[in-house]
């Protein structure tokens, strides 16, 4: 289930950042995630992206520098982030 909610939230982020073709298929574990947002990054970042604006949309700390990032420890920071958001929203809910 909180896999499903992160991403739903990813997908909401990249559609308000401009990047709409976010990928249809819901990954069904963690590993899984991270593999189909590794595969999205790679086709995107050859496209003339602002990733500035998703960066801004999940929070990812300025002092980290994502351009020297591998695709796939991108993916991972991206899902990090997400998943905080997510769970963060919910502990707020809760009470």
């Amino acid at each position: 289930m909180l896999i499903s909610e992160v991403w739903m939230q990813l997908r909401k982020d990249f559609t308000l950042a401009g990047m709409a073709d976010f990928p249809v298929i819901e990954p069904c574990s963690a590993e899984q995630l991270v593999l189909v947002l590794t595969g999205f990054i790679k086709e995107a970042k050859c496209k003339t992206t602002n990733w500035d604006n998703i960066n801004y949309r999940i929070d990812i700390p300025s002092r980290i520098d994502v351009n020297s990032l591998e695709a796939d420890q991108y993916a991972q920071l991206i899902a990090y982030r997400t998943l905080l958001k997510v769970w963060t929203r919910k502990q707020f809910k809760q009470g």
